[in-house]
């Protein structure tokens, strides 16, 4: 995994309880366990880890680890 990856698996392990190994480049928030309020909940911590703006909607329960990294990655 890169940084961002790994920063992004750090923050659904760490800050939402789920299990580091579910959680995996293609496993959806959805299949995780995630629904669209916790989504907003990453939405904000994704926002303060990487210093970007995530506009509302923009992560969704489909998303996978690689899904967010690419967007973060394509945020910057």
């Amino acid at each position: 995994m890169d940084e961002v990856k790994d920063k992004v698996v750090g923050i659904l392990v760490g800050n939402f309880g789920l299990n580091e190994e579910k959680v995996k480049e293609n496993n959806d928030l959805e299949s995780l366990g995630v629904d669209s309020i916790i989504t907003i909940e990453i939405q904000l911590d994704l926002e303060r880890a990487f210093n970007i703006k995530i506009p509302d909607g923009d992560i969704l329960t489909n998303f996978t680890v690689l899904d967010i990294s690419t967007y973060i990655k394509n945020k910057g």
